[in-house]
């Protein structure tokens, strides 16, 4: 390492900081949720309404691991499922049996 004298003793702290303050700033963009625009949500539609958001997660995730583009209702509605207008067939059958 060159000689920096008396300033020698920030390198290492001041390299930790840069590396937290990246992987702060990694995570957060990782673990945004980008909203929709406004086409893809014109396009959701209900496909079931349940009781409790716990429920339409649970139905969520069903529908998710079968492989379709489900989501939960906006806050503030009926709990319930949305699903991509093309995908609504595939999650009738789905939930029906």
């Amino acid at each position: 390492m060159p000689a920096w004298g008396s300033y020698s003793y920030l390198f290492g702290p001041v390299v930790s900081l840069a590396a937290l303050g990246l992987l702060v700033w990694l995570m957060r963009w990782a673990t945004t949720r980008r909203p929709m625009t406004r086409e893809q949500d014109e396009q959701l539609v209900r496909v079931l309404t349940v009781p409790t958001v716990v429920e339409a997660q649970v139905v969520r995730l069903r529908l998710q691991d079968a492989g379709l583009r489900a989501a939960l209702a906006p806050p503030g509605e009926t709990p319930g499922v949305l699903v991509c207008a093309g995908d609504l067939p595939a999650a009738r059958r789905m939930l029906a049996g």
